[in-house]
């Protein structure tokens, strides 16, 4: 603001200065838009600076996003395929019964290196599963599978393994006295009885069989049902005999007459 000087003399002589200020109003300084203008360069400030943390969140939530789909994908097409292979099994089941004269096992696709050997049922748990030969890792991820080595269901003692989080779940409901129904492929069909479950470590156990004309089938699976590591060494083993047939408690069976198989392969 604009404003003139003048000298006067004062009472004692003194020079006085006088401002005579011009006839414009005293304004005050406007300061808003300072405070606006400085305001903005902080939030752009703050805002350059949340951008690297803004964007890292945004990749975090993609990602987990695309690993989501893809799980869901994945266990779709799992699904799928597990569906598809048991209707393929169940055809290739329905050609075995109408040539059961026929040695030649029928496979359920051209390239599969197994075959149902035997259907597993029980009624009162929804049960009705198809026994393929071999208790390999491609066998057990669409059934429960034969142990080579042991004799084929119907036909003596045979051992079928199966995933405790699939095909064989059903083991943790089986109680003694309960009745398995089992056909083979030469349509014969036999009841099974639960006699006896131990759970037995597979490193330091082997699975002893009568080594004698006998019929009942031994169910293995890992073991425990809920467990997180998938490669436990425990196993839940359910001894069933044939209902009518001859299959004596292990404790009677003498040490001579025993044949051993491994637990080892993988469930």
């Amino acid at each position: 603001m604009m404003s003139r000087r003048y000298l006067r003399r004062g009472p004692a002589g003194a020079d006085v200065a006088v401002a005579l200020q011009s006839a414009r109003p005293l304004v005050e300084p406007d300061l808003s838009g300072d405070l606006l203008r400085t305001r903005r360069r902080v939030l752009r400030r703050s805002v350059r600076r949340g951008k690297p943390a803004r964007r890292l969140l945004s990749c975090i939530s993609v990602a987990l996003v695309v690993l989501v789909l893809w799980q869901w994908g994945n266990a779709g097409w799992i699904l799928i395929k597990a569906q598809l292979a048991q209707w393929l099994i169940a055809q290739a089941w329905e050609q075995g019964q109408q040539t059961a004269g026929n040695a030649e096992a029928i496979k359920p696709w051209p390239w599969a290196d197994t075959h149902p050997v035997a259907r597993l049922r029980m009624p009162e748990q929804g049960v009705d599963l198809f026994v393929l030969e071999g208790a390999q890792g491609n066998s057990l991820a669409f059934g429960p599978g034969h142990l080579q080595g042991t004799a084929l269901p119907g036909d003596g003692i045979s051992v079928i393994g199966g995933h405790r989080d699939t095909h064989f779940r059903f083991l943790r409901n089986l109680h003694p006295g309960d009745n398995l129904h089992l056909e083979t492929r030469t349509g014969r069909r036999l009841t099974y009885r639960i006699d006896q479950r131990q759970v037995v470590d597979s490193r330091h156990t082997s699975l002893l069989l009568p080594d004698y004309p006998a019929t009942g089938l031994v169910l293995v699976t890992c073991y425990p049902f809920d467990a997180l590591d998938p490669n436990g060494p425990l196993r839940l083993v359910v001894w069933a005999r044939e209902v009518d047939g001859d299959l004596l408690d292990l404790a009677e069976v003498p040490l001579d007459m025993r044949d051993s198989h491994p637990l080892s392969f993988s469930l």
